[in-house]
């Protein structure tokens, strides 16, 4: 495996270096390299801390990698009703988080309207600027 030496590194400064996100990451990755040299066990117990990990930290898109990993190693072991589980916890964060966008672009959507409205009062000649917390009306000459 040509990213071990990587994988060794991250595995040996992880608690100098690594935020919860990083973390959720590094379980997976170690979940599947052990997979990869059949240790299942081993892999096992590294996609279940890194659930953990993300559950406790809200790292929301690096859990719902790990679910979606995690579902599919199961379904290798022929563990059908866990891959399942997981499956489904990962298309219920990945809806959330396209949720969570949508309402992100909707709020960005709506100071781009008031910036439009912002710049029609100035066309009209009626500015409407707030500065330092206090709107001043000006018309403009």
């Amino acid at each position: 495996i040509e990213g071990l030496p990587y994988l060794k590194y991250l595995n040996k400064y992880k608690k100098h270096y690594a935020g919860n996100s990083t973390l959720v990451i590094l379980n997976m990755l170690n979940g599947l390299y052990y997979t990869q040299i059949k240790k299942y066990n081993i892999a096992n117990s590294f996609f279940e801390n890194a659930a953990k990990v993300g559950e406790k930290s809200n790292e929301k898109f690096d859990l719902a990698v790990n679910y979606y990993k995690y579902s599919q190693f199961l379904e290798k072991r022929k563990q059908y009703k866990n891959a399942l589980f997981y499956l489904n916890k990962y298309n219920e964060l990945s809806d959330q988080l396209v949720n969570d966008n949508k309402v992100k672009k909707a709020q960005l959507a709506g100071v781009n309207l008031q910036i439009d409205e912002y710049k029609r009062e100035i066309d009209t000649g009626l500015v409407s600027a707030p500065v330092l917390g206090f709107a001043i009306m000006t018309p403009l000459l």
